[in-house]
């Protein structure tokens, strides 16, 4: 994406990563087969390189998922948008709901109250499975 006097501009080409954000230290990119990538800029032998960091894990590599959430950020950052459609709040509220469905489920499809008065109860998720 380039900005310009009228605005953003956003380019797609073929083979070409599908978000690639540079700054003047380094970058990030997601490309579909690796996921996301970090490149620094760091000081080798007297002069600058650009290096390869770890991305932390998990590095969810969920089709078009980068561009949405970039798509988001950049929304909110120009006043279109309150909060990112999975931002802390909107996650929490989920997580509710998934845990009264359990609850729920788990007495005979009774009607449980959100939000929960025990508030002590969470899920168990494992992200490699």
């Amino acid at each position: 994406m380039a900005f310009t006097e009228g605005g953003p501009v956003l380019h797609f080409r073929a083979g070409a990563p599908g978000v690639r954000l540079t700054g003047a230290t380094g970058e990030m990119i997601y490309g579909f087969s690796p996921g996301w990538q970090l490149w620094k800029d760091v000081g080798f032998e007297g002069r600058t390189v650009r290096s390869e960091f770890p991305w932390p894990s998990p590095n969810f590599n969920i089709p078009y998922g980068g561009i949405y959430q970039l798509d988001d950020l950049l929304l909110c950052l120009a006043g279109e948008m309150d909060e990112p459609k999975n931002s802390g709040r909107r996650v929490g509220i989920a997580l509710e709901v998934e845990v009264a469905l359990k609850q729920s489920a788990a007495q005979g499809g009774v009607k449980v109250e959100l939000p929960l008065a025990d508030r002590s109860l969470g899920l168990d998720y494992d992200w490699f499975r």
